[in-house]
């Protein structure tokens, strides 16, 4: 007899590690490189951050789309890892905006 477990309308987590695993890894590498540099949270801080990291999105967005330089001269890793952890900083930005919203009603 087969268990059950309703999970089928639920998000598949496993997709993200199954495939992408070594791209998320890059990422985190980024941000690790980040960290050291900058301190571990400094990006939530920083003032005007949607604009700022809109400008960093695009500094390495043009690189990694046109691939003239595939990898940050900086950190030596991936402009697209790097594309991939300013948008997670505005995404969280945004998120956190969104719930102060919400909790002043």
């Amino acid at each position: 007899m087969d268990g059950r477990k309703d999970d089928h309308e639920k998000l598949d987590w496993s997709i993200l590690f199954e495939y992408f695993t070594p791209e998320l890894e890059e990422v985190v590498r980024v941000l690790t490189f980040g960290a050291k540099k900058y301190g571990r949270d400094n990006w939530r801080h920083v003032l005007e951050l949607q604009q700022r990291y809109s400008g960093a999105l695009f500094r390495h967005i043009m690189p990694f789309v046109s691939n003239d330089e595939p990898y940050d001269k900086e950190s030596g890793f991936s402009h697209g890892a790097h594309a991939i952890c300013n948008i997670l900083f505005k995404l969280s930005d945004m998120r956190r905006v969104n719930e102060t919203e919400k909790e002043r009603g």
